[in-house]
């Protein structure tokens, strides 16, 4: 295992801040609902689930799946190198 796989404490946290700091600027929410229980009947087919992040805002809601973040995150690596 080489030093290159292993993520960075500093830039986790960083990312984090900079992920917060531009949905707070970007879509002023009113609340934060993290891992908020979905479920909804579809055709007779009951479909559950859990939102990693949804932002409530005056316009409606907007949600966030944190698995396809690190697809972002990735990319910009890539690019830097």
């Amino acid at each position: 295992l080489s030093t290159d796989s292993i993520i960075n404490a500093n830039e986790v946290l960083t990312s984090i801040d900079k992920l917060y700091d531009y949905l707070q600027s970007e879509f002023n929410p009113i609340d934060w609902h993290r891992e908020l229980p979905l479920e909804t009947l579809i055709e007779g087919q009951l479909f559950k689930g859990e939102a990693d992040l949804v932002l409530e805002t005056s316009e409606g809601f907007i949600l966030i799946d944190y698995k396809n973040l690190y697809f972002f995150y990735y990319l910009e690596k890539l690019k830097a190198n």
